[in-house]
């Protein structure tokens, strides 16, 4: 989901009814307040969010009342920047230990001057944060919760793991094989491609995943077993192997045996592009999506699902091609 940096991003949630989730938090004006427990419950939301898998808390939404639609945003309940500033609200984050590092964001609502909302972008922490009253929480669905000592352990590992996590991009680009772009105006050729991003703290020496999408969006004539393979299971839907491993090269020739390339921490490496059907962009993918798993060294094994909607593009009109 994007973090809601605008009055119409937040009257969208409202409008559309997102519930609240592991990652997403509301809270009313109320809830930022001088006095001591405020302070401590602020501390314990963004902490428990950090330790579980980060997400967004806004801070001036209010819920409905009734139990039946008590996660589910009722409307705008503007803060008083005048009386609880962002610097305010900063500082009583950065007395969660260790700190996190979260981005604090005031978004202008309604036609007062002073009225905004907060919201508090928090990535998911490398090790386990305590909140002000000295206790560890985490997010359960919607709710933070006082965390077991195995689930402290567990959070306290992931400084000995690297993180991978795939992303994607479509880009548009021009094959070797077309020759000068100049004869080929009214034709499009697009990619996807596949990164991978270490957010740990140790870096990754090998890399292993697997992506999974609808053969009908990949250029079957570059791709046949992997269009074979998944007509055979039905269900449209075929897998790609992933790695960072890589070949030597000198100029445009590769040689020798492969070898892993590690992936440092907080380095993003392409890994692999795969060539999309001819005409993609007119091909319909409203409710498709791409299927990840990702395995790094001894780290326990990441996975996701990215909605083509949500992957952005890259024209080639916007810039030179990649290659």
């Amino acid at each position: 989901m994007p973090v809601p940096l605008s009055e119409e991003m937040l009257q969208k949630l409202i409008d559309d009814q997102v519930e609240e989730s592991l990652t997403l938090d509301y809270k009313a004006a109320a809830a930022l307040a001088r006095e001591d427990k405020k302070k401590e419950d602020i501390t314990k939301d963004v902490s428990a969010m950090a330790n579980s898998a980060g997400g967004v808390i806004v801070y001036g939404i209010r819920e409905f009342s009734s139990k039946a639609k008590s996660h589910l945003p009722e409307k705008i309940d503007p803060v008083d920047r005048s009386l609880i500033s962002r610097e305010w609200l900063e500082q009583i984050i950065d007395r969660i230990r260790p700190k996190v590092r979260t981005s604090v964001h005031p978004v202008k609502v309604g036609t007062a001057v002073n009225h905004v909302v907060y919201v508090v972008e928090i990535p998911q922490g490398v090790t386990a944060h305590q909140a002000l009253d000295l206790r560890y929480y985490k997010r359960s669905n919607s709710i933070s919760q006082p965390m077991q000592d195995y689930e402290i352990r567990d959070i306290l590992a992931r400084q000995q793991h690297p993180d991978i996590k795939f992303t994607f991009l479509i880009e548009e680009y021009w094959p070797e094989f077309v020759g000068p772009p100049i004869y080929q105006r009214d034709r499009r050729w697009y990619r996807l491609r596949v990164t991978a991003k270490n957010g740990g703290t140790r870096y990754a020496k090998y890399v292993n995943g697997l992506v999974s999408l609808n053969f009908h969006l990949v250029n079957a004539s570059s791709y046949p077993d992997f269009v074979a393979a998944a007509l055979a299971k039905g269900g449209g839907t075929g897998t790609f192997q992933v790695s960072n491993k890589v070949r030597p090269a000198l100029g445009s020739r590769t040689f020798g045996l492969p070898m892993f390339e590690p992936i440092l921490p907080g380095l993003t490496v392409v890994l692999k592009y795969i060539e999309l059907t001819p005409g993609f962009e007119r091909i319909p993918t409203d409710g498709q999506s791409i299927r990840w798993q990702v395995c790094a060294d001894n780290a326990p094994p990441n996975d996701g699902t990215t909605t083509f909607s949500d992957i952005p593009q890259l024209h080639r009109d916007s810039g030179p091609s990649p290659d």
